[in-house]
C-alpha cells in the first residue's frame, strides 16, 4: 500500500511562506466581511484595487461610442443577402479593427485563423438568378437548371 503524497508537503520555503501569507489574507478577508452584502463590496473593492472597470462605468466614460471588445462574429451565420450595404460596411469594417487590435498579440497560424474569421462580406456572383427575398427570376419558373456561385467559396 502506497502513502499518500500531498502537494504542500513538495513546497519550497519561499512557497510555505506565500501559502501562509494568502491563508492570512483569506481569514482577514473572513474577518472583515461577515454578510454577503459585505463579501460582495470587499471583493468589488479588492477586483477595483487590481484594475477592475465596471462596464458601466467604461460606456458613461466613453459615451457609448467606443468598442470594448473584440470579437469576430460568425460569418457562416450571417446572411449578406439580406444585409443593406450600409450592415455590410459597417460589418468589414468592424472586422477590420477586430483583425488590427487583436493579430500583434498572435503568432502566424493564429493570425490565419483570424484573417478567415473577420473576412469581408462580399457581394455574391450569381449566375442565373439573384438570391434575394421575394424575387424569382422569369427563367426560374420554366423549369431550366440554374447555377448560383458564390465568391466566398460556397454554392
Amino acid at each position: 500500500m502506497s502513502s499518500k503524497v500531498y502537494m504542500w508537503e513538495q513546497y519550497t520555503e519561499v512557497q510555505h511562506a506565500e501559502l501562509e501569507s494568502l491563508c492570512n489574507r483569506y481569514k482577514e478577508c473572513l474577518d472583515a466581511a461577515k454578510t454577503e452584502r459585505e463579501c460582495v463590496t470587499l471583493g468589488i473593492w479588492m477586483a477595483k484595487e487590481h484594475g477592475y472597470r465596471d462596464l458601466s462605468e467604461c460606456i458613461a466614460e466613453n459615451n457609448r461610442k467606443a468598442i470594448l471588445t473584440h470579437i469576430p462574429m460568425d460569418l457562416d451565420a450571417v446572411n449578406p443577402d439580406i444585409m443593406t450595404e450600409e450592415d455590410k460596411k459597417l460589418q468589414n469594417a468592424y472586422h477590420k479593427t477586430v483583425y488590427e487590435k487583436i493579430s500583434p498579440y498572435l503568432n502566424d497560424g493564429e493570425k490565419e485563423w483570424l484573417k478567415t474569421y473577420t473576412r469581408e462580406i462580399a457581394q455574391d456572383l450569381c449566375i442565373g438568378f439573384t438570391p434575394r427575398l421575394g424575387y424569382t427570376p422569369p427563367e426560374m419558373l420554366t423549369g431550366g437548371v440554374y447555377l448560383y456561385v458564390g465568391l466566398n467559396g460556397h454554392t
